[in-house]
């Protein structure tokens, strides 16, 4: 009956997508068009040669659509499947479980999956989060930051210098002034102390356009000179700051010995060696900074700790059934949730004071050079780190109900792909390759997922650089897209 009813379901879409338009996006990026074609009702497909912007489209417009459904459970299954972990998701209110004493009935069966192994992970990395990122004092660190130190080309000075662009750590949104907090820098000599303060704080930072001004002597170290500093990525660094929480308080503490006496001792760890496209500078004008192998974004404890994650990954991988496309789904989003915590976790992140967050450094398309930087604890209850990131996949997951796109990895379409006059209309936004050097940062998003996607991606990942120049055609509808240098034109015959 049950199978009988879901042909007749099945029967009814494809009679309703039958009177509907079929819309196709041939660069369909992380599948926007295709997803609101089909939220219409409408049959929808997306082409795009990215393999990352392709999986992205699979997450987005494919797999919650296909397997976000509701699953019920005998009680002697689930606890079996699922174990004490899967019951206590299940008593979780927000999650909608109804557990009536015989079955337990889950509203999403994906979201639900997701949750569940990612809890299973933090599970196994709850003692690497303790030793990674120790608490001083009864106070769970959520953001350490980091500035990188220059010394004053004044030889009669010489100070080593923190390159800070400004002082403020925090500015919250709606706080009055008088509780706003800044470094206080306290000038000795050619040495540099702080303290932390409220208030407001009208001092400039003492790095501007890539140049220092010692504020021991007023010297200016222009940036070319810096840069033979920086050269061979020798440079030091020093921890500002500690943003802390105690009993949901937020505190803000200067390092003492007992902070520094608590960081780990890391050997050295696995990172990736390939190098980075140093010519294309605009987009990557860290290069010139003597930043040259993708490797050199992270610091070792965040490269140790993405290692970690990452094998936990691999080791869910192992447990499940690979050949079942459901499971592929499940590994994809345990592999997006390394993805958003990578973005954030690197030594090129921002930390927003008017709101307290670390951010991804792609504000402008581009990796720009950061003097300071905040190194989040990823297993802290911050937005950008592993709850945060959950929540948001498994809120998409819940969320997203409409039909389920098609898509294929292709330049923009391949000569069998549609039947002739199949396709209704064509809508899409031309790609951009000559603003941004696509491939750059589809290597920085293989860090610490390359094994995962080289398992179940493969053929999406062998042509890893995109045809700046190639002329692509759809040659069943009469569509022909040219990309040319300094300009993207559509023509439509």
């Amino acid at each position: 009956q049950v199978k009988q009813a879901e042909a007749s379901l099945q029967s009814a879409i494809e009679a309703f997508q039958n009177e509907m338009p079929s819309v196709f996006d041939p660069f369909a990026g992380g599948g926007a068009i295709p997803l609101e074609a089909a939220r219409l009702g409408c049959r929808s497909y997306g082409n795009d040669i990215n393999p990352v912007a392709h999986i992205i489209e699979r997450g987005s417009a494919e797999f919650p659509q296909k397997y976000g459904k509701p699953i019920v459970y005998s009680k002697a299954e689930f606890e079996k499947k699922y174990g004490v972990e899967g019951i206590e998701i299940a008593q979780d209110s927000e999650k909608n479980v109804i557990f009536d004493g015989k079955t337990y009935k889950i509203p999403n069966r994906l979201a639900f999956d997701v949750e569940y192994y990612a809890k299973k992970m933090y599970n196994e990395l709850e003692n690497l989060s303790s030793y990674m990122y120790p608490s001083v004092n009864d106070s769970t660190p959520l953001v350490y930051n980091w500035a990188k130190v220059a010394r004053c080309s004044n030889p009669t000075c010489n100070a080593e210098v923190p390159l800070l662009g400004q002082f403020y750590i925090s500015k919250r949104r709606g706080t009055p002034k008088k509780d706003w907090v800044f470094l206080k820098p306290h000038i000795e000599g050619n040495k540099i102390t702080f303290s932390i303060e409220h208030g407001e704080y009208q001092d400039e930072g003492w790095i501007g356009r890539a140049n220092l001004k010692c504020p021991c002597c007023g010297n200016v170290t222009e940036a070319k000179l810096l840069k033979k500093q920086f050269l061979g990525y020798k440079d030091s660094r020093r921890l500002m700051y500690v943003v802390s929480e105690n009993k949901g308080k937020r505190t803000y503490t200067i390092p003492d010995s007992n902070y520094l006496n608590a960081l780990p001792q890391i050997d050295k760890t696995p990172v990736p060696q390939e190098p980075m496209p140093i010519e294309y500078t605009q987009a990557l004008p860290s290069c010139t900074w003597g930043i040259e192998k993708w490797g050199q974004l992270f610091s070792t404890r965040q490269a140790y700790v993405i290692n970690q994650i990452k094998d936990k990954v691999l080791s869910i991988k192992q447990d499940l059934d690979v050949n079942l496309e459901y499971n592929k789904a499940v590994i994809t989003y345990l592999t997006f949730l390394l993805d958003r915590i990578i973005v954030r976790y690197t030594e090129f992140g921002v930390w927003h004071v008017l709101q307290e967050t670390v951010e991804h450094p792609f504000g402008r398309q581009a990796i720009p050079m950061k003097f300071s930087y905040p190194e989040m604890n990823p297993f802290s209850e911050l937005s950008g780190a592993y709850w945060g990131q959950l929540s948001a996949i498994t809120a998409y997951i819940n969320e997203e109900d409409s039909f389920a796109s098609h898509f294929a990895n292709s330049s923009s379409g391949e000569q069998e792909q549609f039947a002739r006059k199949s396709m209704t209309s064509v809508v899409t936004d031309p790609p951009y390759y000559e603003q941004l050097h696509m491939p750059i940062f589809l290597i920085f998003s293989m860090f610490g997922k390359n094994k995962y996607y080289q398992t179940y991606f493969l053929k999406y990942l062998q042509p890893l650089f995109l045809p700046k120049q190639k002329n692509v055609q759809l040659l069943n509808i009469g569509i022909k897209a040219t990309t040319i240098k300094q300009k993207n034109t559509l023509r439509i015959n």
